[in-house]
């Protein structure tokens, strides 16, 4: 699917748009969502999954000419879609069903874990195509989290903790994954599911029932993500900068081709915003506008990158947030760069949820020594 294809029910147009609709309160970066009581079956034993699918080490910059993770999800969701929809009875809003097939297709959960262990992965977005760009990976990405949720529930109601463990696992990769797209969308989706492995990683560990095996697999997992930015959302500013930027760039410089930038626009704005945004296109008619618009966004979106780069970039956010409110680097910025601020705070919150696995998780090691010195 396109990225307006994707964004109709939420009230988009694009992906472009999805941080408008976001600050309003339109958008939510949660997946159909599926519930998560985790079961009450211990989270030691044994698993074939220990067998070393997953060999992620401490977070380091990643290899652009490694192997691509893309490729293995590809090759997996070829499969997956396939039986979804031979089968006719996926609907991820029932737990029941998601787990059926999940028990029924491990050979698809051990595909995906497997290219959750890969650093690098690239889909090969065409950014520059702006409102066209094409995220047909969206969809079996988050069908993939669901199923890595079930198979963790199942795998701890059966005892198979180190099986649960390795899962998890996954599901923290899979969502560092999303964050190497470069759009802000995929980095608010990647904050959510780092949120909702999260939790059920927690909850293993706090349960005291985890042996050294599940802990080292979800350690592994918790070490290969970026502490500072497990969102990847530094990326997200840039690639965002490249999507709006390259494609207003273009489509401003063809005939008559305000007009259709302003039919794209007026599907996900209204009122006063719009008729300022349109107003500040047309102004761009000529070339020196043109320019002077696109440089006036690009000093938006490098303003924001050195804010959220600074030590404090609460301190810096803030200022710079009402100087886009002003319209200093005018309509279209405020538009689009002024929701991102919004949205960082959900990547604050994945940095601090990280950091608080790893806390937990070394608590749990210190302690894991006495209790077994006490039985």
């Amino acid at each position: 699917m396109n990225i307006g294809e994707f964004f109709f029910r939420a009230g988009c147009a694009s992906a472009l748009f999805a941080c408008i609709a976001f600050a309003s309160g339109r958008l939510s970066p949660t997946a159909p969502a599926i519930a998560h009581e985790t079961g009450a079956g211990s989270m030691t034993g044994s698993s074939s999954a220990e067998s070393g699918q997953s060999q992620s080490t401490t977070w380091a910059a990643i290899d652009t000419t490694g192997p691509n993770a893309a490729d293995r999800y590809r090759a997996a969701f070829k499969i997956m879609d396939a039986r979804i929809a031979s089968s006719g009875r996926w609907n991820p809003r029932h737990r029941e069903l998601v787990a059926e097939f999940t028990r029924g297709n491990q050979d698809v959960v051990r595909a995906i874990i497997e290219a959750t262990a890969l650093p690098r992965c690239d889909w090969e977005l065409a950014l520059s195509d702006g409102p066209l760009t094409i995220l047909e990976h969206l969809q079996p990405m988050q069908r993939a989290a669901m199923i890595l949720e079930a198979d963790a529930r199942a795998k701890t109601e059966a005892g198979d903790g180190v099986g649960a463990a390795m899962s998890l696992g996954a599901g923290l990769r899979l969502a560092a994954h999303f964050g190497q797209d470069g759009l802000f969308l995929s980095s608010l989706c990647s904050a959510r599911l780092i949120d909702r492995f999260a939790d059920a990683i927690g909850e293993a560990i706090d349960s005291g029932r985890s042996d050294e095996r599940a802990r080292s697999a979800i350690q592994r997992a918790i070490e290969s993500l970026n502490p500072k930015d497990p969102c990847g959302f530094r990326r997200a500013i840039r690639g965002e900068r490249q999507c709006i930027v390259s494609w207003l760039r273009r489509a401003l410089a063809a005939p008559e081709s305000s007009r259709r930038v302003d039919r794209i626009l007026a599907e996900s704005l209204s009122g006063d915003e719009l008729a300022r945004v349109q107003q500040e296109i047309r102004g761009a008619s000529d070339p020196g506008g043109l320019k002077n618009l696109l440089a006036r966004l690009e000093g938006a979106f490098t303003a924001l990158e050195d804010a959220w780069a600074a030590n404090d970039p609460v301190a810096r956010l803030g200022p710079l947030g009402e100087r886009l409110n002003r319209g200093d680097f005018g309509s279209l910025a405020a538009t689009f760069v002024a929701p991102m601020i919004k949205g960082q705070e959900c990547c604050d919150q994945a940095v601090l949820t990280v950091g608080g696995l790893r806390s937990r998780l070394s608590a749990r090691h210190a302690s894991a020594p006495r209790m077994e010195a006490r039985k």
